[in-house]
């Protein structure tokens, strides 16, 4: 069972490791089971698809990018108001839960 993630759908994150380092995009898909998450944009890969329909039209193969999961751990939260990438802490004020920024104390 992987450990809490605490990015969600929509959030701006930005790439700290592999390959894809120092792009930001939108969070797309988070998968709680793998502990990973599908970024707009980033960690794409190419793959041929076969045309479908007459085999007579055009082409036969086209290439197609799509994105691939990449692992939480590998991606850190970007702060909206300091706009720098930071952890996430949580504060409890009364019966709501919010997210904070660990870096300017901003909610996020």
């Amino acid at each position: 069972m992987p450990n809490k993630i605490k990015i969600k759908k929509g959030d701006t994150v930005t790439v700290t490791a592999g390959r894809e380092k120092g792009k930001t995009g939108t969070v797309a898909r988070v998968i709680k089971e793998t502990g990973r998450v599908m970024i707009d944009g980033v960690n794409l890969y190419k793959k041929f698809v076969r045309n479908q329909g007459t085999r007579r039209s055009g082409p036969s193969m086209q290439q197609v990018e799509l994105p691939r999961a990449m692992d939480v751990s590998n991606v850190m939260i970007v702060c909206p108001s300091c706009k720098k990438p930071t952890r996430i802490g949580f504060v409890v004020e009364g019966e709501t839960k919010t997210r904070v920024c660990k870096k300017c104390q901003a909610t996020i």
